[in-house]
């Protein structure tokens, strides 16, 4: 019973740190390709709200470049 019950834990765990990983690597690729967009010379776009409101590393990184997107054009 202790081998199916850790079994179980081992793939729940695996499955949510696959999610969290994933949407914090999505964000990154977003950030990524608006900043090759910058780097190129357009600024003319913008990040998703979704991204801006992340209270993590990725989500910062999105506001400096808002930021950033600013104060250049």
């Amino acid at each position: 019973m202790a081998v199916i019950l850790a079994v179980v834990m081992l793939v729940f765990g695996s499955v949510i740190s696959y999610l969290i990983g994933n949407g914090i690597a999505k964000g990154i690729e977003h950030v990524k390709e608006n900043l090759k967009q910058m780097e190129h010379g357009n600024f003319a776009f913008q990040f998703p709200t979704i991204l801006l409101g992340k209270k993590d590393e990725v989500g910062e990184i999105a506001r400096s470049s808002v930021n950033l997107q600013k104060k250049v054009t």
